[in-house]
């Protein structure tokens, strides 16, 4: 039962506008993009998701049940990438794309979900923001490691090794980054989220290029353009790194120090 029924049942429906446990899909529409930046977001997941909440608020789907549906999705593409055979590597990357923004539609799912039927919670975000942790250390450990496994096999060990030094210092970046900037929001809860207000269109523009759907769509290059793809790859773990040493100014501003 989620919270909209129990509020119905005890007859607390004072703060209830409309039918929340069953919003319709033009409603879903029209708020998809609620608190959401990023064009590159706004683009394709945020309006792919809108049908998963739509459904899932029919079917009765919990939040919670999304976000583990998504680290699930992730999971299932990084075994792709360990178990798909290497020797061609367009199909396999294509799958481990699909499924990988698969996971990504679902962690977009979980937030709106939540916001549209009222049941956001505390624990929820705790879930949300670990299994995006899970999620992308999957989704491109299982990359990196089929494109070591495809470099390996067709026999060219120097790139083999170039893509998996590449591939610790991606995720090493991404991971830190989120971290700490999940710190800085706890600490300091909205003041750090409303400085991107002031943001400069090269800002936004670099985050946007830093955005998981950017890296998503990045795994796509490798079949067609392996340069690209590798450089896109450095030039979104340089900018991550960059963005993770300048949390800790930010951080020494923020807390007086």
């Amino acid at each position: 039962m989620n919270r909209y029924q129990e509020k119905i049942q005890s007859g607390d429906v004072a703060d209830i506008v409309g039918d929340r446990a069953h919003p319709t899909l033009g409603q879903l529409w029209q708020s998809r993009h609620e608190s959401v930046d990023l064009i590159v977001d706004r683009a394709l997941p945020y309006n792919l998701s809108t049908l998963v909440v739509y459904f899932a608020a029919r079917m009765g789907i919990t939040p919670n049940t999304v976000s583990f549906a998504s680290g699930a999705s992730a999971f299932m593409a990084f075994m792709f990438g360990l178990l798909l055979p290497a020797s061609q590597p367009l199909m396999p990357i294509v799958l481990i794309y699909l499924v990988s923004q698969l996971a990504y539609v679902l962690d977009c799912a979980d937030g709106q979900l939540a916001r549209a039927t009222g049941t956001a919670s505390k624990y929820g975000d705790f879930l949300d923001k670990s299994v995006d942790i899970a999620a992308f250390t999957l989704i491109f450990g299982g990359y990196f490691g089929f494109l070591y496994r495809h470099l390996s096999a067709t026999g060219n060990v120097a790139g083999a090794e170039s893509w998996l030094l590449l591939g610790f210092l991606f995720l090493m970046a991404r991971t830190s980054r989120f971290a700490i900037w999940q710190r800085i929001q706890i600490e300091v809860g909205e003041k750090e989220t409303k400085s991107a207000d002031k943001d400069g269109p090269i800002v936004l523009v670099l985050k946007n290029f830093m955005d998981m759907q950017v890296s998503l769509l990045g795994l796509l290059l490798y079949p067609f353009a392996p340069t690209l793809c590798f450089l896109v790859f450095a030039a979104q773990a340089a900018l991550m790194a960059a963005v993770y040493v300048r949390y800790f100014v930010r951080a020494k501003k923020l807390y007086g120090a």
